[in-house]
């Protein structure tokens, strides 16, 4: 499933409307360009709905060998924050 997939489901957003959605993964996609690039992304279905995970890798290639973590956002908020 793609990110624009994802993002159209009603189902699982709970957006008063289509113009706050867009609005909401615009502001993302803001935060999102001033970081670094994920090496992948990939939605991952779950209990509540579909979730979608970006993963980074580290820029100094002599850190591939240490151990990943995984960090989680709040609730209520996106991966962004």
């Amino acid at each position: 499933m793609s990110k624009t997939t994802a993002r159209t489901q009603t189902d699982v957003g709970r957006f008063v409307s289509d113009a706050w959605r867009n609005r909401y993964f615009a502001a993302c996609d803001a935060v999102y360009a001033m970081g670094a690039r994920a090496v992948a992304e990939q939605d991952v279905e779950t209990s509540f709905g579909t979730t979608h995970v970006y993963r980074y890798g580290p820029t100094d290639p002599a850190a591939r060998s240490r151990t990943p973590v995984v960090l989680v956002h709040g609730a209520g908020s996106c991966s962004a924050m």
